[in-house]
């Protein structure tokens, strides 16, 4: 039997930033911007490629508090370069792209709106057609001063070996593989690592790192930040805000028992009809899916007898502007840096250890004090 990588087993919850002694008098006094590749930031946070997270509205939402969006890919291309295009000022974004000879057109499309930072959007990264397919983008790209980001990876060692075949056309990394909240690769493959110990192997790298997949709180980016992230990607905390594409549905019940799901404007008509008492709403959803699932990939017309969905679709509660989310991410991350002592982010990665904490003291971090 094949020796046992006991160096990456730790998630999220398995560790916690020790606090140590602080010169910091207040969380207002800290700054959590950043710099990733030329963009000037206010949090490290990107939105996910996903099509139920980053359409043309959510890009200006972020690019508007100082974040970064990324574009999803999971359309026609004339439909990804209307929403490239239709940014009412030119915010901060990025754009994905797939493998095969489409995606180069779509590449190509892209460059020639005006994108100039290209996520190859890939599954498992450290493959040869991975490489491929990114020394063919580079070639696109960089003559307009474009830059690539390649992912998902793994471990450091499998980044190693994808820059030792394609050299340094990427300048930063996704890594993550199988964390995904609507992700369900290693259910179905086995395959994968956790997120956490995925950032600790690669952080080692020369280039910059984005941490994808596993990220539920503004307490985990604090911990990825601390073990060598420079950015994450963020799909779950920020789906089912205003910004993301869909449409939001209101669920109802009437006096007599009789459910039913409703638009907002189907709802809103209700409303105005004083109809009110005869209705109580359930809740208000919109729909978050992984890129792999059954319903996206039927969307993408990429179902076959030899590919099995690795990712689940759901209904996630609305949750209003997505700037309310990116303000509490903001606040957490500025009291992480507090309790570290840290007036910035680079100070925070420097000055943060990480303890492995026992299943026990993981529940003992939650809430527990409130009655059933």
């Amino acid at each position: 039997m094949k020796q046992l990588l006991t160096d990456f087993q730790h998630s999220f919850d398995d560790v916690l930033i020790v606090p140590s002694f602080s010169d910091v008098a207040s969380r207002k006094d800290v700054y959590p911007g950043t710099k990733f590749l030329w963009n000037k930031l206010s949090i490290p946070v990107i939105s996910s490629n996903m099509d139920t997270v980053t359409g043309s509205d959510m890009v200006e939402a972020m690019s508007d508090y100082g974040a970064l969006g990324c574009l999803h890919r999971f359309c026609s291309i004339d439909e990804n370069v209307r929403m490239f295009k239709a940014r009412n000022k030119p915010p901060y974004a990025m754009v994905s792209v797939g493998i095969g000879a489409k995606e180069l057109e779509r590449t190509e499309a892209l460059r020639d709106a005006g994108a100039n930072i290209f996520v190859l959007d890939v599954a498992h990264g450290a493959s040869m057609v991975a490489v491929e397919q990114a020394q063919k983008i580079y070639d696109m790209i960089a003559g307009c001063g474009a830059e690539l980001v390649v992912g998902n990876f793994a471990t450091g060692r499998s980044i190693k070996d994808f820059r030792h075949h394609s050299g340094d056309v990427a300048k930063a990394y996704k890594v993550g593989i199988g964390g995904g909240s609507m992700c369900q690769t290693r259910v179905v493959t086995g395959c994968g690592l956790p997120t956490l110990s995925s950032i600790l192997s690669c952080a080692h790298q020369d280039v910059q790192i984005i941490a994808d997949g596993g990220i539920r709180t503004s307490g985990d980016i604090a911990k990825a930040l601390a073990a060598g992230a420079s950015m994450v990607m963020l799909g779950n905390m920020l789906a089912g805000t205003d910004e993301t594409p869909g449409e939001v549905e209101v669920h109802v019940v009437r006096k007599d028992g009789y459910k039913r799901v409703l638009t907002e404007q189907e709802w809103r008509e209700i409303r105005s009809y004083r109809c009110i008492p005869e209705y109580k709403v359930l809740g208000m959803y919109k729909k978050y899916r992984g890129s792999a699932s059954q319903e996206s990939y039927e969307a993408q017309r990429k179902v076959s007898d030899w590919r099995t969905a690795e990712g689940v679709s759901t209904l996630v509660p609305h949750k209003g502007p997505v700037s309310g989310v990116l303000q509490q991410i903001e606040a957490g991350l500025r009291s992480a840096m507090s309790y570290v002592g840290a007036s910035t982010l680079s100070e925070f990665k420097s000055k943060s250890e990480l303890a492995i904490v026992t299943t026990n003291s993981a529940a003992e971090s939650k809430p527990h004090g409130k009655m059933e």
